[in-house]
């Protein structure tokens, strides 16, 4: 297959999918809320025993295509973390990249929004974090999360790639290997 039709099927969500969206937007704007005001984010005690593939989030050359398109293509970031959020929380590709758009511009919600989904992701696979420092990062590192998110998503769901942006080949048993860190 042709790599640069690979990269623009993946960041071009089908909008005619879109409407089907609208009414979660309501939903998630709920949970947002709710995250927000049950003061989650200020948890920061550490939960989930196993490290992520890419720990800590910052270190953009563990995949560096994909760290680059995430802080400098706008597109690419969105719909990787769209289609991340595909996985993360079963809901389609265009639901979450509607969601996302538009709490961004709701007092910009989306952070909450998706630091609660991040939490449920964490436990889903029992990976090391805090409540707190999904909603801090996410706030001021989102591209890094989305790299980090889809790093680990690469690494637990082998049919799950990013074109362009694969998983390292070291990475192959690194969550798994990785003794917990005292």
């Amino acid at each position: 297959s042709d790599p640069a039709n690979d990269l623009v099927s993946f960041c071009m969500p089908d909008f005619g999918k879109c409407s089907g969206g609208a009414s979660e937007i309501s939903t998630a704007l709920g949970e947002a809320i709710e995250y927000l005001t049950s003061q989650k984010w200020l948890n920061c005690e550490e939960t989930g025993s196993k490290d992520f593939v890419q720990d800590p989030s910052c270190i953009c050359w563990y995949n560096l295509p994909l760290c680059l398109g995430s802080w400098l293509v706008p597109c690419c970031s969105c719909a990787t973390l769209a289609r991340n959020l595909e996985r993360m929380n079963g809901k389609p590709c265009e639901t979450n990249f509607l969601v996302c758009c538009v709490l961004s511009f709701l007092c910009y919600t989306n952070v909450c929004w998706y630091a609660k989904q991040r939490s449920a992701f964490r436990a889903k696979y029992d990976l090391k974090g805090s409540d707190g420092m999904d909603c801090l990062q996410a706030c001021c590192f989102e591209p890094c999360l989305i790299c980090q998110d889809a790093n680990q998503l690469m690494h637990e769901i082998p049919e799950y790639t990013i074109p362009m942006a694969p998983l390292p080949p070291s990475a192959a048993g690194a969550a798994t290997a990785t003794a917990p860190k005292a």
